[in-house]
């Protein structure tokens, strides 16, 4: 198994790296955010070397490693993501059915009905890596993120214009509070990159666990 860790600002990014080390995740890309269409690219690119199983997950990921072992040890799960039943402010939402996630919210999609929170961490089964690949691809030409300086969102995450799929005034329902940053410093949630790809593959038909 392979990670991607999405890097802002100081963070928590060594916390994290030490806790995939300790589930057996010893090669890890720190790749520094430079924007997300630039990040989905940078994810694509490593997608199509992984030789197995892929996670990609933000580097403001704050969470207790039995949370991170639950996910990424269980043989179980081949692709899912990481989620809370609760709702957490400042945070994306899925809705799923019978343990299948079968919409999630980013940036740029919003989520009726959802049932859980996302919290940031996707893993990616073998079989599913090249479907991520293509997704992370198509998501970094959307006109959305293309047009946008430094490939965010517009307004960044939850805030300015609307946004496909997003809620009346721009911000949409589960995203980060207008003007929030992620810790370290980084201008957007670290977390954004993660959240679209996880609408990537549910959009692609993959069987997305929570």
């Amino acid at each position: 198994m392979r990670a991607v860790v999405l890097k802002g600002g100081v963070g928590v990014v060594d916390r994290l790296v030490e806790q995939l080390s300790d589930l057996g995740i010893s090669e890890v890309d720190v790749i520094a955010s430079s924007g997300m269409a630039a990040d989905l690219r940078e994810v694509a690119r490593v997608a199509r070397s992984a030789p197995d199983e892929l996670v990609v997950l933000g580097g403001d990921v704050f969470t207790h490693g039995e949370a991170l072992a639950g996910l990424l040890a269980d043989p179980r799960i081949l692709t899912g993501v990481l989620v809370t039943d609760e709702k957490v402010d400042g945070e994306w939402r899925v809705r799923a059915t019978r343990g299948r996630v079968e919409s999630a919210g980013s940036p740029l999609h919003s989520v009726h009905e959802a049932t859980a929170t996302f919290l940031g961490v996707l893993k990616v089964g073998a079989p599913d890596v090249g479907v991520l690949a293509d997704a992370a691809e198509r998501l970094a030409e959307m006109p959305a993120l293309a047009s946008a300086p430094g490939g965010s969102a517009p307004g960044g995450s939850g805030s300015g214009g609307s946004a496909p799929g997003s809620a009346p005034g721009g911000a949409p329902p589960g995203g980060s509070a207008p003007g929030s940053s992620a810790p370290g410093g980084s201008a957007r949630p670290l977390r954004d990159v993660p959240a679209l790809l996880t609408v990537g593959l549910v959009r692609s038909g993959v069987h997305v666990k929570q």
